[in-house]
């Protein structure tokens, strides 16, 4: 748990701020970092700081809305092309759903995946464990006295911790879901940041199934350089 207090900036409005979603989205990405995330579920509402983000968009081979993807694949993630502040949802390999908000312009696909918070206060944290401890197979750190740092820590895990589920997923296929509206608040920095950017996580995995399953997509012209792009930002708080 984190000894400093958190203040909120001012909360995100569809009808002001969609223009801070129409840009590149690997200058969207390091802006969201430091931004507060909530969803608000019959008065529950659990989130906080973004503490680590990805950028990821359509001529990225290892986008899912990459131009070269399966069929299936570019269906799956249409809502990357969706107008700025659409929210992307997608079933994690690892259980959860992955928070991804579109970015730039409608029909070119882009989006920031949210892949940590770290929870506003005492009462977000216990309702984000309550939603994570309803997920099969949670993991037993979340019973113990440091259970903050595991709560909302990698992509599955935030969207477990923020209480998403099938309904959601469903409204995100039907492209109804948008960050400026329920169950998402989103709010400004209070104080600016500078987070630190990196490259992003699991590529070398995902580099090695295009190997065996997609071979032409592995030789992409532009795999290695892109598999090493630095397009993660993470928070100083986050350790």
């Amino acid at each position: 748990m984190s000894e400093d207090t958190m203040i909120l900036g001012r909360q995100f409005q569809e009808n002001e701020d969609r223009g801070f979603f129409a840009r590149p989205v690997e200058a969207v990405a390091p802006d969201l970092v430091g931004c507060f995330l909530f969803t608000n579920f019959d008065g529950k509402k659990a989130g906080g700081m973004i503490l680590e983000t990805e950028a990821y968009e359509e001529n990225d081979v290892f986008s899912h809305c990459f131009v070269g993807a399966k069929q299936i694949a570019k269906a799956a993630s249409a809502q990357m092309c969706a107008e700025p502040g659409n929210v992307y949802l997608y079933w994690n390999g690892s259980g959860g759903l992955g928070i991804n908000i579109s970015c730039d312009r409608k029909g070119f696909g882009s989006a920031v995946l949210i892949r940590a918070i770290e929870p506003f206060d005492e009462s977000s944290a216990q309702i984000m464990r309550t939603y994570r401890l309803d997920v099969p197979g949670a993991s037993k750190k979340l019973r113990g006295e440091k259970f903050w740092s595991v709560l909302a820590n990698g992509p599955a895990n935030t969207g477990d911790a923020l209480g998403l589920d099938e309904p959601e997923h469903e409204a995100s296929r039907n492209g109804e879901l948008s960050i400026f509206q329920d169950p998402f608040e989103l709010y400004r920095r209070s104080e600016d940041c500078a987070p630190s950017p990196t490259a992003r996580i699991g590529l070398d995995a995902m580099y090695n199934r295009f190997v065996r399953d997609q071979p032409d997509r592995a030789a992409h012209k532009d795999a290695k350089a892109h598999r090493e792009r630095l397009w993660r930002w993470i928070h100083p708080r986050k350790k």
